[in-house]
């Protein structure tokens, strides 16, 4: 249960058990964004009497407090929460009648908010980590597809209603399907049918499942906990290195990767395709034979060399081996990570 809060009106920033947290946002409006003494942000859509909805109002304040949070180097971690009984009940009501009145150009327009809103989550280079306590209707399940980490307690429930609304889920499906895979994709996109919990983590939309009273406390402790052992950069980097490999397509161009996530796909481990990199050629390492059968896949092993060699001679990279072989505490552990 969150501690109560104490708005000061005239620098907005927040008390929270006698400890001084900023909030650019005023608590007045509809996203809240709340930032602990160790570096770690909470977004709050706060919404709770319209079942935490959002419309192009409430689309502008993510995206102003996305900006915010991508551009304060000591932000750590994020978490995205909501009150009350529903996570996200996906758009307004109002929103959608209003919708149906507008000219081709004008809805072009508000997609593309949404759009945008959802891929600047979806890029941050913070960890990102959804806290689900209730259902989620349509975009609320592009949210959570959009964060990194995503925990639900054993009530929540997804729904991609889109089609019994004579509507798709377009804006929100890069993300969901990139997240579940094109196989559940082509089911729940279709029939719309409510998904609950333990299927969410079958797919991949969940990481993890949690009893509702001390459930999502718990992990947001763990996590954060465990955030605070990571050396940032690295951890961006590491952000960086999933979506430039798994974006990159070389993997399955040169029958060297798997499939996405929960949607399933060739993966190429098969003795065939082995002998078909070496037939191709390759590049002799202390390893052996490294298949380098496309240019794209000979791209994508330069690009992960490089990776590896600019973090090893980082400043963090430099900081925590010295540490390692000291038997020291690494600098951006030390202080907790506590409540």
């Amino acid at each position: 249960m969150r501690a109560a809060l104490h708005i000061c009106a005239r620098n907005r920033s927040v008390l929270v058990s006698g400890r001084a947290l900023f909030c650019n946002i005023p608590a007045t409006e509809e996203v809240l964004l709340e930032r602990s003494a160790d570096g770690f942000a909470t977004v709050t859509l706060n919404r709770e009497n319209a079942h935490n909805t959002f419309n192009p109002e409430v689309i502008k304040q993510f995206s102003k407090v996305f900006d915010q949070i991508e551009k304060d180097d000591s932000i750590r971690g994020v978490f995205l929460e909501a009150p009350g009984r529903f996570f996200c009940a996906g758009a307004d009501l109002d929103w959608m009648k209003n919708a149906g009145t507008l000219s081709e150009e004008k809805n072009m327009a508000d997609a593309l908010a949404l759009s945008s809103m959802l891929s600047q989550l979806d890029s941050m280079s913070k960890p990102t980590i959804a806290l689900v306590q209730g259902p989620c209707f349509g975009g609320g399940v592009g949210l959570v597809s959009c964060c990194d980490i995503a925990i639900g307690v054993e009530a929540a429930t997804f729904t991609l209603s889109e089609v019994k609304l004579g509507l798709i889920p377009a804006t929100i499906s890069p993300f969901v399907v990139a997240k579940m895979g094109s196989s559940h994709a082509r089911r729940y996109f279709l029939t719309a049918e409510t998904f609950d919990a333990n299927q969410a983590q079958r797919m991949g939309l969940l990481h993890e499942v949690c009893t509702a009273d001390k459930g999502l406390p718990e992990w947001k402790a763990g996590l954060r906990r465990q955030l605070t052992l990571c050396a940032p950069t690295a951890v961006a980097a590491a952000k960086d290195l999933i979506r430039a490999v798994d974006g990159s397509g070389a993997l399955k161009a040169s029958g060297g990767g798997g499939g996405g996530g929960g949607g399933g796909g060739g993966g190429g481990s098969d003795t065939a395709t082995l002998q078909r990199r070496r037939e191709g050629g390759g590049v002799e390492t202390s390893s052996g034979l490294v298949p380098a059968t496309t240019a794209a896949w000979a791209a994508v092993m330069a690009d992960t060399a490089r990776r590896l060699a600019v973090q090893r001679q980082s400043a963090e990279g430099q900081a925590g081996l010295e540490a390692f072989l000291g038997r020291e505490i690494a600098p951006w552990a030390r202080g907790g990570g506590g409540p």
